[in-house]
């Protein structure tokens, strides 16, 4: 496997694990403290999981 490669799919990983701690941020701040989220963490969850994770996947595999 190329050294490029291991970057796109390592980065890729890296997304992914950020865009669900995003989300668990998102569901604790909306279900215990009752206070909601702004559209804001909305907008860079859906961007981080779908631009960040997804695409440096395609592009690394």
């Amino acid at each position: 496997m190329f050294t490029t490669v291991r970057y796109f799919i390592k980065t890729s990983i890296a997304f992914l694990v950020l865009g669900i701690l995003t989300g668990l941020y998102m569901s604790y701040t909306k279900y215990i403290t009752k206070t909601g989220y702004s559209i804001e963490i909305l907008t860079a969850h859906t961007h981080i999981i779908l631009v960040g994770s997804v695409m440096m996947m395609i592009m690394g595999v």
